[in-house]
């Protein structure tokens, strides 16, 4: 939410994914972007619960892609 001053934040759920798609700032991975540590923490318990991460830019417009999918 921090990054997505105006816009809107998209979370979906289904069986065996979690979907969150916003129209804030691009993924970035350059170390001097804040987005890391809360990301690292998500990878580390879904790799422990046996799920796989996905992060990008939003396919449609400015924005990040993050999917969780088991």
């Amino acid at each position: 939410m921090r990054f997505t001053q105006q816009g809107h934040i998209d979370v979906s759920v289904s069986t065996n994914t979690i979907r969150i798609v916003d129209t804030g700032v691009e993924y970035s991975t350059q170390t001097e972007s804040e987005h890391g540590l809360g990301l690292l923490i998500v990878e580390r318990l879904c790799n422990g619960y046996g799920w796989s991460v996905s992060i990008g830019d939003n396919p449609h417009r400015t924005g990040c892609l993050v999917e969780l999918t088991r």
